[in-house]
């Protein structure tokens, strides 16, 4: 007992040093270089006078305006950057202990631990050329609790989670798919249709993701884009955004996982999960400037918590190499 409770506390001083130190390394990067332009496009935001798809992702920015609210009675000149700075904060805090949890439900405890170790670095890589993109700190958060509600067949809390999702970014209607997912895959619900009506809830929670996304639409009303897709695609294609792109790719997605996995000894149900990541991807791919890795950040636990079923291979190798020394 003591020894968990140990463990316990090394792991809360983790998450929270960790948040921490994401935190300050986020506001280095990002808050500090463009602070005005930072807070004049969560006002625009606020005000719903932002560009799509900005406008709708209001979530962070709200918290962030009822933040700077109660700090004005502390500090009126400083209350945007100390809410701004308590917002961030809390959102590392949520996704660094919700991609654990989510770890924990399939890995060793050393492992889980390994896993966080991957994500917390991958955080580091996604703070590169983000400006003001909170709601990709938030959404890892959002998209693994959900999962694992899925999993574990809490439809309600589920619900819930999907909708601040939606609220934060318009991908968070991909993971109102979890929950149908979490029961049975694409080739189940294709082989035998009426097993989708057994999901009346999973369903409903779909239809409110869209309902609630384009209610957003209609209250805030049409915005030109921030950036066209024309514009985004002849971005992607430069030299040196293909470049940068790969340098990303190398040190975000820890790819060499893959030497030692086993596709067989993957829990089916992350099986399963498996078009949201591709849901996700194909957005990025059409809508996203691809080098902006911080675009993955929602499936990224997910991504981990399969390539972590390589770490047991990987380890066992060394340990080899070095008996055999």
């Amino acid at each position: 007992m003591e020894e968990q409770k140990k463990a316990k506390i090394a792991l809360i001083i983790f998450l929270v040093v960790g948040a921490i130190l994401l935190t300050y390394n986020y506001m280095l990067l990002t808050y500090y270089p463009y602070e005005q332009s930072v807070q004049s496009m969560c006002n625009e935001i606020i005000n719903h006078t932002a560009l799509s798809p900005l406008r709708y992702r209001i979530l962070l920015p709200t918290l962030i305006h009822i933040g700077e609210n109660v700090f004005q009675h502390i500090s009126a000149n400083n209350a945007f950057m100390f809410a701004y700075i308590g917002v961030v904060f809390c959102c590392y805090l949520f996704s660094l202990s919700s991609a654990f949890y989510l770890f924990k439900q399939f890995h060793e405890n050393k492992n889980s631990i390994i896993l966080l170790l991957l994500f917390t670095v991958s955080l580091v890589v996604a703070q590169k050329n983000n400006f003001f993109q909170p709601w990709s700190i938030l959404e890892p958060g959002l998209y693994t609790l959900g999962i694992v509600m899925a999993i574990k067949k809490r439809i309600f809390p589920f619900i819930v989670i999907t909708i601040l999702a939606v609220l934060n970014r318009e991908t968070g209607i991909f993971l109102s798919a979890a929950y149908i997912l979490a029961q049975n895959s694409v080739m189940d619900y294709l082989k035998k249709i009426t097993l989708i009506f057994s999901e009346k809830m999973a369903i409903l929670t779909m239809i409110i993701a869209v309902a609630i996304y384009a209610l957003l639409r209609m209250s805030f009303g049409d915005a030109a884009d921030e950036i066209t897709v024309q514009d985004v695609m002849k971005q992607n294609l430069q030299p040196f955004s293909m470049i940068i792109l790969a340098i990303n790719i190398a040190t975000y997605f820890h790819l060499y996982l893959i030497l030692g996995l086993k596709w067989n000894l993957v829990p089916d149900v992350l099986k399963r999960m498996w078009p949201i990541v591709l849901l996700c991807s194909f957005f990025i791919a059409v809508y996203g400037i691809w080098y902006e890795i911080r675009m993955f950040n929602s499936v990224l636990p997910l991504l981990l918590c399969v390539l972590g079923f390589g770490l047991n291979t990987l380890v066992a190798e060394k340990e080899n190499c070095f008996v055999g020394r």
